[in-house]
């Protein structure tokens, strides 16, 4: 008798919903790693893993993990995270549309424009046409994004052009998602140039993905030519010779 009376005063111990204060559907968010590694289970089971979160082919229960744990810090949700949050060079980044939706959603912008321009004569340009292949895109084609900030009178703006792409060795047929959404790769990349600049504390200083493969591809990190350094050990111990070392790196 007593093990029915406590049953029924007992606490439920799973939810199927869980509800807000103002009676608003809420996200299922893990509370520590434990959770977290749950939910990946789940996810691998039900074949809920972006290509972006498997090696060789399989899902990277670490990588997703990094993924969620990532995007919970900037308050998005586990199946958010793995569709807006991308690991480049080890480095959790948010892109795309979702930093938009995270700005806005701060109340930071008080104006926002987008258009396309020619880079030579500062005057609006049409998008080509779709029977014009993309090899033909003339490199003055820019993509400007632009907005402005809640106590800042000055806007932040962002650009990208045909020519920028092309330099950055991105405008290129190996590059399949350049060549199936060019205007799309173009907007996101001037967008994220300008978010970068202006409200990089929306997203918790969080890198942009387009901001970090766009460095990658224009100036990728040299690596240390080691035999110098073991040949000269003990040699760059001034202080002179460090910033040399140091100034070398960082200029790549």
């Amino acid at each position: 008798m007593s093990d029915i009376i406590e049953a029924e005063h007992a606490e439920p111990k799973n939810h199927a919903i869980t509800l807000s204060p103002q009676g608003e559907v809420m996200a299922l968010l893990p509370r520590n790693t434990d959770e977290v590694k749950s939910m990946v289970q789940v996810m691998v089971a039900a074949d809920c893993v972006p290509d972006g979160y498997k090696t060789n082919n399989k899902p990277d229960h670490a990588k997703m993990a990094v993924g969620i744990m990532a995007g919970a810090e900037v308050g998005l949700g586990p199946m958010a995270s793995l569709k807006h949050i991308y690991i480049v060079r080890g480095m959790p980044t948010m892109w795309g549309a979702a930093v938009k939706g995270k700005v806005f959603q701060a109340g930071l912008v008080t104006d926002y424009t987008e258009r396309w321009y020619n880079s030579e004569t500062n005057e609006t340009m049409f998008l080509p046409g779709a029977s014009i292949p993309i090899e033909k895109w003339p490199d003055e084609l820019t993509r400007v994004v632009t907005a402005t900030r809640k106590g800042v009178l000055t806007p932040f703006e962002g650009r990208f052009s045909v020519g920028d792409a092309r330099r950055a060795g991105l405008w290129n047929p190996k590059r399949q998602t350049y060549y199936k959404y060019p205007a799309d790769m173009l907007h996101h990349r001037a967008a994220a140039r300008m978010w970068d600049k202006g409200f990089a504390d929306a997203i918790l200083g969080i890198a942009i993905r387009e901001i970090i493969e766009e460095e990658e591809a224009v100036a990728p990190r040299e690596k240390p030519d080691m035999a110098y350094l073991t040949s000269n050990e003990g040699a760059t111990d001034n202080a002179a010779g460090t910033e040399d070392i140091d100034s070398d790196h960082h200029a790549g």
